[in-house]
């Protein structure tokens, strides 16, 4: 699958240009018609895009591993006008380091926190900012104040991307980070030959299994991988990681043999229950695992843990008996209701509660445990719970649906992007856009 990285707004006749020629060539030959095909093309050190916007260039040049871009804003210009559009993205969010994490459903791309500067009299001035998100797939720059006579340059970077899966689909379905930024992931896979790594599981025991996975800070090696599933049909939904680097999961489990430790319950209640487990920080360990709900259908949908370990697992419920304890709802209200677990260290349950009204009220998967509803009967009680939930997720759990890629060899790309620039990169349309990932 590829993303589409779309310049809004963009000049529709920008010219894009090979900088720095280097001795290397490229040669494309495709097809039998001889004439189709491109020997000996230039390669460039970096490509820009001149004028992109008014004022404003765009740059792209290799940097080890990283692809490495650079607005570069002339004085006068409005750093405003950038609008970056990721078509194809299901979710667009800011890391807490400031990083943006651009995840589709079988893809995840991540660029660093941008470096801003200002080259003056005196000396390089660095200068506050961040990426701002200005719609579910828009982005743009907020900057702090700066001289706007002066050029500015606005500097982030891919720091990595990588496929992850094996030879049938597999998607991931949950995204935490932990203070070393070393990436948790958690999602579902049919592969019986997924990448395992020190696992608690080595194999893939039904049609669907979780797997958790860990890719170290550089995104160069996988700490640890594993399945997680029994005999049917298993996925995980979200994942949080604590100060420890053990690793917490939740989701939906259709097996009657889903791997147990310390249940709270220990057989499937309905045809599908909710699941909550934690993982030790090598992987190899389940320190906790459960399944949660009653002999209805269940779901987890949200995870979250505090600074002291307890996990907060939000998700939608039918079953009329799902556990309650400490609940500020003791009863199903609705068809599907919502409800809100705590689990302490060890797995027991802290609290427990439906959340709903007199129609169905389900939970949202996203960064915060934003709760969408249709019924006015929402309990004033659990507003409280709600926005310690949201505080802890936020810092955590940053769920998506994805598949990871890698990003073309830039100095082919540049050649390409060179030898076609008055081809289809520079349509007259009021936006430009790349492609991201693995084709060329």
């Amino acid at each position: 699958m590829q993303m589409r990285l779309r310049f809004t707004g963009a000049n529709p006749k920008v010219v894009i240009e090979g900088v720095e020629p280097q001795s290397a060539r490229v040669s494309f030959f495709r097809g039998r018609n001889a004439k189709g095909w491109q020997p000996g093309v230039t390669t460039y050190r970096r490509i820009k895009y001149r004028d992109l916007y008014p004022g404003i260039d765009l740059s792209y040049a290799a940097a080890g591993r990283r692809i490495k871009s650079e607005f570069v804003v002339r004085p006068g210009a409005d750093p405003a006008q950038i609008r970056l559009v990721y078509q194809g993205a299901n979710r667009i969010s800011v890391g807490a380091g400031g990083d943006l994490i651009v995840s589709a459903r079988r893809s995840e791309l991540r660029e660093e926190a941008p470096e801003i500067y200002q080259d003056l009299e005196h000396g390089r001035v660095h200068l506050n900012g961040r990426y701002r998100l200005l719609g579910p797939r828009t982005v743009g720059f907020e900057i702090d104040g700066y001289d706007p006579l002066k050029p500015l340059v606005i500097d982030p970077s891919v720091s990595y991307s990588t496929y992850l899966g094996g030879s049938a689909m597999s998607a991931v379905t949950g995204v935490a980070a932990d203070g070393s930024g070393n990436l948790y992931v958690a999602g579902w896979t049919e592969a019986l030959d997924f990448p395992i790594a020190g696992a608690v599981q080595a194999s893939n025991q039904g049609g669907v299994d979780v797997f958790v996975a860990k890719v170290n800070a550089s995104g160069t090696a996988l700490v640890y991988a594993t399945y997680i599933g029994g005999r049917g049909e298993d996925r995980a939904t979200g994942i949080a990681v604590d100060s420890l680097g053990q690793a917490y999961v939740t989701g939906s489990a259709a097996s009657t043999n889903f791997p147990l430790a310390s249940p709270i319950r220990s057989t499937l209640g309905g045809g599908r229950d909710a699941f909550a487990l934690k993982l030790n920080s090598a992987g190899n360990t389940l320190l906790y695992s459960t399944y949660l709900g009653g002999t209805n259908y269940d779901v987890g949908t949200a995870i979250a843990v505090d600074g002291s370990g307890n996990a907060y697992i939000a998700g939608d419920t039918l079953s009329a008996n799902f556990p309650v304890l400490n609940a500020v709802q003791t009863a199903l209200a609705g068809g599907r209701d919502a409800f809100i677990t705590k689990l302490t260290p060890a797995g027991a349950i802290s609290f427990s509660t439906y959340l709903g009204g007199g129609a169905m009220t389900t939970p949202a998967a996203s960064r915060w445990m934003r709760t969408a509803t249709s019924t006015f009967h929402w309990p004033e009680r659990s507003r409280a719970r709600m926005a310690a939930a949201r505080t802890c997720s936020s810092r955590n759990s940053m769920p998506a649906d994805r598949r990871w890629f890698t990003v073309p060899i830039l100095a082919a790309a540049a050649a390409r992007l060179v030898h076609r620039s008055r081809g289809c990169w520079s349509r007259p349309t009021r936006s430009l856009s790349m492609r991201l990932g693995p084709r060329m």
